[in-house]
């Protein structure tokens, strides 16, 4: 976020909600018309500065939550609380 900013459009993208994975696919377009094309649209504004880092972590945490839950669905883990 600059520090020039005097307008909320200028710290960011807001999303209310937005489903990037359905059905085990990755919505690139989707991710790329929220973080690029819509922000673009305000004067001085360019969107995201580096979409494919972004869409790499974000893909990385897609993954790794999937994975997280094949692991637990294959191993569940105890409750070891006693109450």
């Amino acid at each position: 976020m600059p520090p020039t900013s005097v307008n909320i459009f200028e710290e960011g993208a807001e999303i209310v909600s937005f489903k990037i994975v359905d059905g085990g696919v990755f919505d690139r377009a989707g991710l790329i018309d929220y973080m690029v094309d819509k922000p673009s649209q305000y004067p001085g504004s360019s969107g995201c500065r580096n979409i494919r880092d972004v869409e790499s972590d974000l893909k990385a945490v897609s993954i790794r939550s999937g994975l997280v839950r094949i692991f637990l669905t294959l191993f569940p883990v105890a409750n070891s609380s006693k109450s």
